[in-house]
């Protein structure tokens, strides 16, 4: 998902439901097409218990999930067995696959939500509801910006886009 379009970009394929509902998370995440803001990254109730599940998740011996991209644009992940870590790489990612499970009552990372961390799930089910109560001027501004450092070269690539729905205000669900 790339905020300042209001686009999901996916190449490669066949993609499944869990990885676009995955994505929309990351819209829900992004408060729609009002450019590079993430409230995952600004809402101090989620940075603090997502931060306090992952230490004592790492506490615990397990290891984190690694992402990046590389000096070509691909996306490298690493300690991601089947998938089912994925939420652990960084609050943003675990905010986008608390969303999925919460949309669809499954995810990869469902195993290690439900059993490392039920409080984030939690507050991202509050978060959700917040955003879905919001008209679209009351969120601009709200959140922080999208971190450069994992923003890929998206001019490099071909990928098959969906439009998003931009107007979330009269979204029922």
């Amino acid at each position: 998902y790339k905020p300042g379009t209001d686009k999901i970009y996916l190449s490669g394929g066949p993609f499944d439901v869990e990885t676009i509902v995955h994505e929309l998370g990351h819209a829900m995440d992004a408060k729609g097409p009002l450019g590079n803001l993430y409230q995952s990254l600004s809402n101090k109730k989620y940075q603090k218990i997502f931060n306090q599940e992952m230490d004592s998740y790492v506490k615990k011996g397990n290891i984190r999930c690694t992402a990046r991209y590389d000096e070509n644009d691909n996306y490298i992940v690493s300690n991601n067995t089947k998938g089912e870590k994925y939420a652990t790489v960084d609050g943003l990612e675990m905010f986008a696959e608390c969303y999925t499970y919460i949309i669809l009552g499954q995810c990869n990372s469902d195993k290690v939500i439900l059993k490392h961390f039920p409080q984030t799930l939690q507050c991202v089910r509050e978060m959700v509801e917040e955003t879905r109560k919001e008209g679209n001027l009351a969120r601009k501004g709200t959140a922080k910006p999208y971190p450069t450092q994992w923003k890929p070269n998206w001019q490099n690539n071909k990928p098959w886009e969906i439009k998003m729905l931009n107007k979330y205000k009269n979204y029922k669900h």
